[in-house]
């Protein structure tokens, strides 16, 4: 998708670019065009379905993957496996967007623990 939208900004008629694809998907306030960039809106698409499976058990999709993957372990301990799917993959890769904005509650301390 990057590519597609590459080529309607530059089309053929410039071997190199003017302007860098990072600065063109900087928001407009900080003088981009505001494109986004499909790497991140998909990386940020298999991190919410990660939030899926740790917060709603009972969505179905969640459901599907709990009972696939996570049979015994926590989606955010869970080791990646050469035999998973691709997209399981690329959610596993997703928790690091996760961890970032993540926060533990320790409230009575019986969940967490030390």
């Amino acid at each position: 998708m990057n590519s597609c939208c590459r080529r309607f900004f530059w089309s053929n008629n410039f071997k190199v670019p003017l302007v860098a694809w990072k600065d063109i998907c900087l928001p407009q306030t900080l003088g981009g065009l505001g494109v986004r960039s499909t790497a991140l809106f998909n990386k940020a698409a298999f991190a919410k379905l990660g939030w899926i499976c740790l917060t709603d058990s009972s969505n179905w999709q969640a459901q599907i993957i709990v009972k696939k993957y996570l049979k015994k372990e926590s989606f955010l301990v869970v080791a990646k496996k050469t035999s998973h799917s691709s997209t399981w993959k690329a959610i596993l890769e997703a928790r690091s967007v996760l961890h970032r904005g993540m926060r533990w509650i320790v409230g009575n301390s019986q969940s967490i623990p030390f």
